[in-house]
């Protein structure tokens, strides 16, 4: 029932995209999104055997029976509006609001719903809705309700409504950081069993998540500590089923350490803490294992990158180049090449470091040569990433039934990239001093403040 309630708001919400492009005469913008808006269409079409069920919205009417349908609706929409929209400028976490047709989206689902028929586990959701619809009079409605409601329910209860608040008003756009400081305060004052604990644990982790983004280390290591003194006082079995949110604890602490000292030690150190916390669980110890060899990078000496292809290599191919600030990458896409033009712009040199596969864009087998040349274009040309592009002709082992399997180039095991290494940031005298991730909204922000304080 819901996944075809789901898809049917979806499909409502695309068509409502449509027609408002038609009615501000924006023909080009039709255009360009038919073919989007028709294979979005098709991945949303409910198969016969759900078309078949009794659960089927009477035709021409989208009917909504529960919030969580609301916020998908507005996720896929967002979702559509980004892919088509274009970078303009850096995202800020204060400013970090839904699309105007996001919010009526919201608006639209939340028409059907009211605060004195939703059941009450849902009214959290529903605020959410409300807060996405623009409407925070609403949603502060159904949050007094839901609260009254658990006024005399077991402290357990209460606690994971308090942890739910917590986490709602953590993920609003904008975040409402400061109400949910206060109920994470309110919550932090309840005494009880494990499973106070486990709600604790995950109010901290919603505030975690949120902080990062924003940019306070401050408050992610207060944070990422409470986390982790949570789980200090949960039963084994608590701790192993959270195992994975306390590894993202010490793992917000292992990027803090990294960002704060720019050399080994400090990462080192949270790792040992981990391990002696939770290294025993085999779920966490690969993750622990694979950023060993991230925190050796802080601090050390750049490998120079080795190549068979060059693009944009202006006087020498000695990357990262002596002398500069050095941004050393292993992806790009449409999603990270603005941002990266606005780094270069800030005087930032930037090496993309790739490797051929043998196929490109459902063309193969390719020569390395050929597909070289289509690697370059692509980068280059179409999604305009600047600086220098670096292409390593990969080698191949052949498994027991003739598969082939790429190998680890020499750059990848440098600078770790299986271990999950999306850039390396490398100061004029040659030593890395940051190491990031997979690309986020907010990696380009990180970069710019650490411009600022390495020489």
């Amino acid at each position: 029932m819901a996944e075809h309630a789901v898809s049917s708001s979806v499909r409502y919400h695309v068509l409502r995209i449509v027609h408002r492009m038609i009615d501000a005469s924006n023909v080009r913008g039709v255009v360009a999104s038919a073919v989007t808006v028709g294979a979005f269409a098709v991945v949303c079409t409910p198969s016969r055997a759900s078309a078949q069920s009794v659960y089927l919205p009477r035709p021409d009417t989208y009917q909504y029976y529960w919030p969580g349908e609301c916020l998908e609706a507005v996720a896929r929409t967002e979702a559509l509006l980004q892919r088509t929209g274009p970078d303009t400028s850096r995202f800020d976490i204060a400013g970090d609001t839904l699309p105007s047709l996001a919010s009526t989206a919201a608006r639209d689902c939340a028409a059907s719903l009211s605060i004195m028929t939703v059941k009450p586990r849902d009214l959290i959701l529903l605020a959410r809705v409300y807060w996405a619809a623009n409407t925070p009079a609403l949603a502060d409605s159904a949050v007094a309700r839901r609260l009254a409601t658990d006024a005399g329910k077991p402290v357990a209860a209460r606690a994971q409504t308090l942890a739910d608040l917590v986490a709602a008003y953590a993920s609003a756009r904008p975040a409402r950081l400061a109400l949910a400081t206060a109920q994470s305060a309110a919550l932090d004052r309840l005494t009880g069993d494990s499973d106070i604990a486990r709600a604790r644990l995950l109010a901290h982790y919603a505030l975690t998540r949120a902080q990062y983004r924003r940019g306070d280390t401050a408050a992610v290591t207060r944070e990422a500590n409470a986390m982790i003194a949570a789980g200090k006082v949960m039963t084994a079995d608590d701790r192993l089923d959270l195992a994975g949110s306390l590894l993202a604890a010490y793992l917000y602490l292992f990027d803090i350490a990294g960002m704060q000292t720019g050399i080994a030690p400090g990462p080192r150190a949270v790792l040992a803490r981990a391990r002696a916390d939770i290294g025993s669980y085999p779920a966490v110890a690969p993750t622990l294992s694979a950023r060993t060899p991230i925190a050796g990078l802080y601090g050390a000496p750049a490998s120079k990158i080795r190549a068979r292809y060059w693009s944009g290599a202006v006087g020498d191919t000695v990357r990262p180049a002596v002398g500069k600030l050095s941004l050393v990458i292993f992806s790009a896409s449409r999603d990270n090449a603005p941002a990266l033009r606005r780094l270069a712009a800030r005087g930032l040199d930037i090496t993309l470091v790739v490797g051929t596969r043998g196929h490109f864009q459902g063309r193969g087998p390719l020569e390395a040569d050929s597909e070289a040349v289509m690697l370059q274009r692509h980068y280059s040309r179409d999604l305009g990433v600047p600086g220098t592009v670096a292409i390593t002709a990969s080698d191949y082992d052949r498994m027991f039934d003739g598969r082939r399997v790429r190998r680890p180039s020499e750059n990848e095991t440098a600078y770790a990239v299986r271990s999950g290494v999306w850039g390396v940031l490398v100061d004029r005298h040659g030593i890395i001093r940051r190491v990031y991730g997979r690309w986020m909204p907010w990696t380009e922000r990180q970069i710019e403040e650490a411009i600022q304080v390495i020489k």
